[in-house]
């Protein structure tokens, strides 16, 4: 794996904050050090969720393997996958965590909506958090327990409240859960 610290210590340019890269044809490209921390940050980030789902991954694995061809199998299975997604659903700390990423990747448009759009239920609130983090709708449904065909009802309204709003960028936002 790439140790950032390492590369950081041994390209930092003491004088003006910078890390110079150098590139083909003794062109560079500085990055401030915060540029570098932010990407040590979104590393962090990611490596956390992959382990969380790896780990959600093989107790499906092994669950399913316990039950190979058995009557059981597909019950076992189907009852595993339905605790996972209710322990994802239920987990504060996954959802602050899934939170902080997606702040982080759509300048605060999470913590945005809670100061402009107090309107908004906690409900409605998660259904756009897992939209901007990339979710299927099915996926948002299964997560905040509603039928699909509800979804687009509920989207619906959140733009409107979205709309009369105060919040910048609504119109990226309101794209972004038309979609």
């Amino acid at each position: 794996a790439f140790d950032y610290e390492e590369w950081v210590v041994s390209h930092y340019d003491w004088k003006d904050d910078s890390v110079i890269l150098v590139t083909e044809g003794n062109m560079h490209l500085r990055l401030t050090i915060n540029n570098v921390n932010a990407a040590n940050t979104t590393a962090l980030h990611v490596e956390k969720l992959y382990q969380k789902q790896l780990a959600d991954l093989n107790l499906l694995c092994n669950t399913y393997y316990e039950h190979n061809n058995s009557s059981r199998q597909t019950t076992k299975v189907f009852e595993q996958v339905k605790a996972n997604i209710s322990a994802i659903s239920n987990d504060q700390q996954r959802i602050a965590e899934l939170e902080s990423i997606v702040n982080y990747a759509n300048n605060n448009v999470m913590v945005r909506l809670k100061d402009c759009c107090s309107s908004l239920t906690e409900r409605e609130y998660k259904i756009i958090l897992y939209t901007y983090a990339g979710f299927t709708p099915l996926a948002v449904c299964l997560f905040v327990d509603t039928d699909s065909l509800n979804l687009p009802k509920i989207k619906y309204k959140i733009r409107n409240k979205i709309k009369l709003s105060e919040i910048e960028d609504k119109s990226d936002i309101i794209a972004k859960l038309s979609s």
